[in-house]
């Protein structure tokens, strides 16, 4: 699967959520989104064993940051439209 790559015309705005669903794969443009997001605990059953939206994080007992996927709350999450449209 190919896709286009972002090369300029970037700017920053203050886009609201309610068009996200709009956005398709073949849209010329994107967004990258920083939110605030809150995984519902209705979903923790289902999503138990591989949850959306991971991060990096110090596991207890470590002292080096490893990629994981929790079921917590996350602030300031940076994610690309097509990732939170998924979640």
């Amino acid at each position: 699967m190919s896709q286009h790559m972002p090369y300029g015309g970037f700017k920053w705005v203050e886009p609201k959520l309610e068009g996200l669903n709009d956005l398709n794969d073949t849209s010329p443009i994107g967004r990258i989104y920083e939110v605030d997001i809150t995984y519902p605990k209705e979903l923790h059953d289902k999503h138990n064993d591989l949850p959306f939206l991971p991060q990096n994080g110090i596991p207890a007992g470590s002292k080096v940051k490893k990629l994981m996927a929790t079921l917590q709350s996350k602030k300031n999450y940076i994610i690309h439209y097509r990732n939170l449209q998924q979640a």
